[in-house]
């Protein structure tokens, strides 16, 4: 089996490309990366729309300002009345949560994030913040809509 003329020359360029690409990749990838987090941002109106329908809070200035400290009835806590159970599945502290109203708001975002990506809509996602295993339920759906008024009807 005799080499074509052109196998060195085909070998070389596939390597140049191979070569090129991984920088290029090593660059390029990062990029794409933040871009993916900016895209999946879990939007303002969810939060605005679950702290104001949870513990009836608001911003002002932007502070948030948290209204309604007490636990639900059946154990939520903190600014987004997350169960224990919910945070606790997503790796957050339930006394955390409760005592540290940013920690709250970022663990809030990143839940509902999740919840967005399993459920395709930010309305469904904020759904499955009410019950999430259960998020196409008439109680869930008609939460979200609430959450939804509540933030000022922007979505």
């Amino acid at each position: 089996m005799t080499p074509r003329p052109n196998s060195l020359l085909t070998f070389l360029s596939a390597a140049w490309e191979r070569i090129c690409f991984g920088h290029i990749a090593a660059f390029i990838m990062p990029i794409g990366l933040c871009i993916g987090l900016v895209a999946s941002e879990c939007p303002d109106w969810c939060i605005r729309g679950i702290i104001a329908t949870e513990t009836s809070s608001f911003y002002r200035d932007g502070r948030v300002v948290y209204v309604n400290k007490s636990r639900g009835k059946d154990g939520e806590r903190g600014i987004g009345q997350a169960l224990p159970s919910t945070l606790r599945e997503h790796g957050y502290s339930p006394s955390l949560y409760e005592q540290d109203v940013g920690y709250a708001l970022e663990a809030t975002r990143a839940i509902l994030v999740k919840y967005r990506k399993r459920t395709g809509s930010w309305i469904m996602a904020v759904a499955a913040w009410h019950k999430p295993y259960d998020y196409e339920s008439n109680t869930a759906q008609s939460y979200a809509r609430k959450v939804l008024e509540a933030a000022g009807g922007a979505q």
